[in-house]
């Protein structure tokens, strides 16, 4: 197939999707990235992919990351949301209006809400236990929690203004929140080109 490097990578990006050849001959003439003079036909990649013996992620692990992921990114939505949900309760307390929420710890590696004090340090305030029940945010693993982020950017690219969940604080955009809702299902992923893990699945 005498295609360019830069449509073959894209060809197999397609197909490490789960896209079929004729799947991915509409994708690529819908893309503007491509004249439809480029664009071999249906029978041309599946004669090609099957040429190339291009290693297929292995079915089993792969499903296994996107659950693993989709368990991270509701755990990581959960501490967000009680993390969001105490700066709204501060805020609707007149005798601690003014005061800012923090973690005695971060959204990954776990730790306590509490109140950011004037030493910049955050007092965890047990008084948040009535409203909440809870004051513990759950740690998260270090690799699924880096992956998670490359997915995030992936699938939604203007949203994230930080590299790292840690610099979470009572202020994110909640809409981050439902975004990591809508990832808590691992129908929603796909192979992410930056993410380690998927890399190393389908290379």
């Amino acid at each position: 197939m005498a295609y360019s490097e830069k449509i073959r990578k894209h060809i197999l990006q397609l197909a490490n999707e789960g896209r079929s050849p004729e799947e991915v001959v509409t994708e690529l003439k819908r893309s503007p990235s491509w004249k439809a003079m480029d664009v071999p036909d249906a029978r041309t990649i599946r004669n090609w992919l099957k040429e190339t013996k291009q290693k297929q992620p292995d079915a089993v692990l792969l499903n296994k990351h996107f659950t693993d992921l989709a368990e991270a990114a509701q755990t990581l939505a959960s501490n967000i949301q009680m993390l969001t949900n105490f700066g709204d309760f501060l805020e609707s307390q007149t005798p601690l209006s003014g005061s800012d929420a923090g973690i005695n710890g971060n959204v990954i590696d776990g730790g306590q809400v509490g109140i950011i004090n004037d030493k910049g340090t955050v007092d965890v305030w047990h008084g948040y236990i009535e409203v909440d029940g809870t004051m513990d945010i759950k740690p998260i693993d270090n690799l699924l929690a880096k992956c998670l982020l490359w997915h995030f950017k992936y699938r939604f690219p203007k949203i994230l203004s930080f590299e790292d969940w840690r610099e979470v604080n009572s202020n994110i955009n909640r809409d981050i929140i439902d975004k990591l809702k809508l990832l808590s299902f691992s129908r929603n992923f796909k192979i992410c080109p930056n993410c380690p893990v998927c890399n190393e699945l389908i290379t």
